[in-house]
């Protein structure tokens, strides 16, 4: 199963990216760094605050995948957390509106170092064999909380990585 069979996919709604709303046409490729939160302010580093993004992740392959997982095998988040939670198999995310304080409805989060690894990934396939056919598509939203009295730290990272297995 190639690589490109998996797509991150932006979410766009009007002029808002990664806000929720509907799956774009752009596609993330390659090892593009994305920044998908804004730069934390110090009135925002001061008072703490917490915003959310959304992008989707799309299989694109011909033969069914199974054990489809989102990972996060690089994490350098020292100021705050980053959490992950889903939304529902191919169902357009709610759009929330600028700045992305408001928290999605019906998303559950957990912090993205409970997924490490692909053994140890976020299921975002459909029923007990996690798979996607292609065309299948998943919501995945972002949580940054940064705590009150925070400074900011602009060598942040994390790594996403999206994966599955063929029944070919």
């Amino acid at each position: 199963m190639a690589n490109s069979d998996y797509r991150f996919v932006k979410s766009v709604y009007g002029t808002d990216i990664g806000l929720g709303g509907p799956t774009g046409d752009e596609y993330v490729t390659g090892s593009a760094d994305i920044d998908l939160f804004p730069d934390v302010q110090p009135s925002e580093a001061s008072a703490g605050v917490t915003h959310y993004r959304c992008f989707y992740v799309r299989y694109a392959g011909s033969a069914e995948a199974t054990n489809c997982k989102i990972w996060f095998p690089v994490v350098n988040v020292d100021v705050g957390t980053i959490e992950v939670g889903t939304g529902d198999m191919n169902t357009e995310a709610p759009h929330i509106t600028a700045p992305g304080t408001t928290p999605p409805p019906g998303v559950a989060f957990s912090n993205i170092t409970n997924f490490p690894d692909r053994d140890n990934g976020l299921e975002v396939g459909s029923g007990s064999s996690s798979s996607m056919t292609s065309g299948d598509y998943r919501a995945i939203w972002l949580k940054r909380t940064i705590p009150a009295g925070s400074a900011g730290d602009p060598s942040e990272q994390y790594r996403i990585t999206f994966g599955g297995e063929s029944t070919s």
